[in-house]
């Protein structure tokens, strides 16, 4: 990124995604589009301060669990009324991490402006400090409390109540006018600090002397430090490509897989094209198999839902969440030639997704492996020193171990994935298989991730480059 191209003011655009209230795990203005604009606004400054690095990162946490929060919503259009506990569990689960890298991430940015203000220039930046500093950070924990609090009166209701001798006292009528009245509040609060924090950003940003000053350090550090640059590039794609394959995880009740594996697509997608500069037919070739990848899997998952909703789902109120398809399936298959039919069709669809995964997967490997070449091994000692090629193939024997590890596993899951939807009429449950060999496949693609991560930290960790604080 070209310090002319650092965009400060884009951090207010990203405030309207955030000022409206959730109700839920539902967000009209998804989060994750916020949190990108700010990671894309703070990727400069990340290489030159400490506290916009740990912002950034928390960050990069909020934009999974935002997604992932997203990717969630289908549970509530299909849960029944019996089932209410589960949007409980998500608002709960959901809102708890939100709060915690949310006062991480506001709290690392605006200490970040702080201590580049301090070592750079500009006056602006402590002008209203403390009040959008406390505001933001306050906002960041009441949002998600306003969104499940109303939640929690189900714990009164059915089993859950408090039994006395008149009967079951339950709170579980309140939860809709309480919903009601928690929207109107976390609108008025919201707005209360867009106005507020708005101001601030505005201020900070006109603010002509600091900003060219943080735009010509990070000038200087590009030009001193273009290996550094690179590196940033090749890591920052690893941790897409990490990120990409929590999402191909496949949890599948009824055999909806609620973790899409179009979005591990659309990351990996990503990955690829921070690659372009560096490797650009590599990235050229990933980009394809991505897009391949994203095309069956999205044809293929709403095939599946077409499936459940019409064979599975016993009304339109109630679904019975059980994991994978197993018997339950299984007891469908020879009703009518229609259902056969249809779960030929499934299985020739989720086939061809499992290729596409494969592909995909052949090209992800190969970046990882470029990139602990380009950036592993042992340390460099020296500004601009190369290592001889056999010398990083020894030093990094055991990250490539890995890699290649990574591959078998991915195709091996893959392979698996297609033969229990072929086989899923037996008594060999291979769901169960299926499931616990991706969970270890995208455990060990993440410890592979951060090997690379560690052996790049390594090999860089005696250079000294004017601009790093």
């Amino acid at each position: 990124m070209e310090a002319s191209k650092i965009k400060f003011r884009n951090i207010v655009i990203a405030l309207v995604f955030l000022m409206n209230p959730c109700i839920n795990i539902i967000d009209i203005l998804p989060d994750f589009v916020a949190y990108l604009i700010i990671m894309r606004t703070l990727y400069a400054g990340a290489a030159l301060y400490p506290h916009f690095r740990d912002s950034y990162t928390a960050f990069r946490n909020l934009t999974i669990i935002s997604i992932a929060k997203t990717l969630s919503l289908p549970i509530i259009f299909i849960v029944s009324s019996t089932e209410m506990t589960w949007l409980l569990i998500l608002a709960f689960a959901f809102g708890g991490l939100e709060i915690f890298y949310g006062v991480i991430a506001f709290s690392k940015l605006f200490e970040g402006i702080y201590y580049s203000a301090e070592r750079t220039a500009g006056s602006k930046v402590f002008e209203g400090y403390d009040r959008a500093r406390v505001f933001t950070v306050v906002f960041s924990i009441f949002r998600p409390v306003a969104a499940f609090f109303p939640e929690l009166t189900l714990l009164s209701g059915g089993e859950y109540g408090t039994v006395t001798e008149t009967g079951v006292i339950s709170y579980a009528d309140l939860r809709i006018p309480l919903t009601i009245f928690m929207i109107i509040f976390s609108l008025a609060v919201g707005i209360f600090w867009f106005v507020c924090a708005k101001k601030y950003f505005k201020a900070l940003f006109s603010d002509n002397e600091y900003i060219s000053a943080i735009r010509e350090k990070y000038a200087r550090f590009s030009v001193e430090s273009p290996h550094l640059i690179d590196r940033r590039v090749v890591l920052s794609a690893v941790s897409l490509f990490a990120v990409g394959a929590i999402l191909a995880l496949e949890l599948k009740l009824d055999g909806v897989n609620y973790i899409p594996n179009f979005a591990a697509a659309v990351l990996f997608i990503a990955a690829f094209s921070r690659l372009k500069a560096i490797y650009p037919k590599l990235s050229l070739y990933g980009i394809a198999a991505s897009s391949l990848y994203a095309l069956t899997s999205a044809v293929s998952w709403g095939f599946s839902v077409f499936f459940t909703a019409k064979y599975i789902v016993i009304n339109k109120n109630q679904i019975g969440m059980q994991i994978g398809y197993g018997q339950q399936v299984a007891s469908y298959l020879g009703t009518s030639a229609q259902v056969s039919r249809d779960f030929d069709v499934l299985r020739i669809l989720l086939a061809l997704e499992g290729l596409a995964f494969i592909i995909v997967l052949f090209f992800v490997t190969r970046a990882l492996k470029e990139a602990l070449l380009r950036h592993g091994g042992k340390y460099i000692y020296e500004l601009g020193q190369v290592h001889d090629r056999k010398v990083l193939l020894r030093s990094t024997v055991g990250e490539r171990v890995l890699v290649l590890l990574t591959l078998a596993l991915g195709i091996l899951s893959a392979i698996l994935s297609v033969l229990q939807m072929a086989l899923v009429a037996t008594d060999y449950n291979l769901w169960i298989y299926d499931v616990l060999l991706r969970i270890a496949w995208v455990v060990l693609f993440i410890h592979t991730s951060d090997k690379i991560h560690e052996s790049a930290k390594e090999k860089y960790i005696f250079i000294k480059s004017e601009g790093i604080e």
